[in-house]
């Protein structure tokens, strides 16, 4: 079981990593290949600013997509990873055993 929970930790924060670089590539694709104009006959009517400024125009979907979900799986993916750790304690932080050693020993007064 203890592996189960450490598969779906790391499973969660490599979604998180992902969506992550997925979101930074997409910015530099629309940057390079987005309407800089709108196209209303493609749907592009939307302006989004990019990366350095760059103003483009994208698809209702797109920037829906582009806007709020992939943010929204990178933030919730990662936050769930988090709290399930939290409560499993499989990884735990750099210095964490020293501080409940110290703690427990009465050193951390």
């Amino acid at each position: 079981m203890a592996l189960l929970q450490k598969i779906l930790i790391v499973t969660l924060l490599a979604i998180a990593i992902g969506c992550f670089f997925c979101s930074l590539y997409l910015d530099n694709y629309y940057g390079v290949n987005g309407a800089l104009k709108p196209d209303p006959t493609a749907g592009r009517i939307y302006p989004k600013i990019l990366h350095h400024g760059v103003h483009v125009f994208m698809t209702k979907e797109e920037k829906f997509q582009f806007d709020v979900v992939l943010p929204s799986v990178c933030i919730g993916s990662f936050f769930i990873a988090a709290l399930l750790n939290m409560r499993w304690k499989h990884f735990r932080g750099p210095g964490v055993d020293q501080l409940h050693r110290r703690s427990r020993s009465g050193l951390g007064k």
